[in-house]
């Protein structure tokens, strides 16, 4: 008999009903999203020594903007590199037991993962100090958006994870699902 993973072995394809199932609650996402705003603010503790260390009182706007390609890096760093080697998880999501998944419910890969750190990375810089009043409200628009569609679609996507085809997912009922599939196929 070949050894599976069973956990995220490719050929286990989960049905999209089955993963509307187990969508995570709008409540938890909420939670880890909360939760991995604080790990970026502790990953930016270094700039943010640099910053005041080596402000020397000019405007501090401008003073800022300097940085804010740094503070944007850190924030895209962390939410596509710290989920695709936690397997779909951010330390917040890791805490509050959910995961993102694609599709079919396999892993999602680092590309998708590039392009949903792209676009929280977008929001970080439209809600940045330096950005007009009108794009911090279209900012606050989006989030909102957002928001209303994780609690109110069948699977519970927001606007990045329709955009890459991906699903949040309670990490517990989605390892399950995947050991009884392998455990049918090896019966």
């Amino acid at each position: 008999m070949q050894k599976i993973d069973y956990y995220w072995d490719e050929n286990l394809i989960i049905s999209e009903k089955t993963l509307k199932t187990i969508k995570a609650s709008g409540w938890s996402r909420i939670g880890a999203r909360l939760l991995d705003g604080i790990f970026e603010i502790i990953l930016m503790i270094p700039i943010i020594i640099l910053i005041i260390t080596s402000w020397d009182g000019e405007d501090l706007t401008s003073y800022l903007q300097n940085y804010a390609f740094l503070i944007i890096g850190t924030i895209f760093a962390y939410e596509s590199f710290v989920p695709y080697f936690l397997k779909g998880q951010s330390l917040g999501k890791k805490i509050v037991g959910i995961r993102i998944v694609n599709g079919d419910g396999n892993l999602i890969p680092l590309s998708k993962l590039l392009i949903r750190a792209g676009y929280y990375s977008l929001l970080s810089m439209l809600s940045s100090s330096s950005a007009s009043q009108a794009l911090n409200m279209i900012n606050s628009l989006i989030t909102i958006i957002s928001t209303i569609m994780v609690f109110s679609t069948e699977k519970g996507q927001a606007i990045q994870d329709m955009l890459i085809n991906s699903v949040v997912v309670n990490d517990r009922d989605i390892l399950v699902i995947r050991a009884n599939i392998v455990n049918k196929l090896n019966d």
